[in-house]
């Protein structure tokens, strides 16, 4: 069990070994080669490079259309949660009055009350 981890790690260290080994005797063996090793090694140092800009590309693509996308919809669904949020208000604002109305009537009548017994004492007075 322990090969299927061992052997391949040491296959791909072997490789990378094998690999360095002939670039550095391709590299020394023709001073005149040296400048075409340079381009050849920028070229795998910009690879990964040109690979992760062209990721940020997809994404930033993605996202700017899928804003427009959305921006699109944000009027009719605004519209409709106007809407709704004045039908809550108006609602809100008929309990209060509901709510309100009682105690309204409560102080009416007191207040008629307490008139009315003001002017019974002022007649029993005269």
């Amino acid at each position: 069990m322990w090969a299927q981890i061992v052997v391949p790690v040491i296959a791909a260290a072997l490789l990378f070994l094998t690999a360095s080994t002939l670039v550095t005797m391709a590299t020394l063996n023709n001073a005149a080669d040296v400048s075409r090793w340079a381009a050849i090694s920028t070229i795998w140092f910009v690879i990964p490079a040109v690979f992760a800009g062209l990721i940020v590309l997809v994404l930033l693509v993605a996202m700017i259309y899928l804003a427009a996308l959305v921006t699109g919809l944000i009027p009719t669904y605004s519209y409709r949660a106007q809407r709704v949020s004045r039908a809550v208000a108006a609602g809100a604002r008929s309990a209060a009055e509901m709510a309100r109305r009682p105690a309204l009537i409560v102080r009416a009548i007191g207040g008629l009350m307490r008139s009315g017994l003001r002017r019974a004492r002022e007649r029993m007075q005269l």
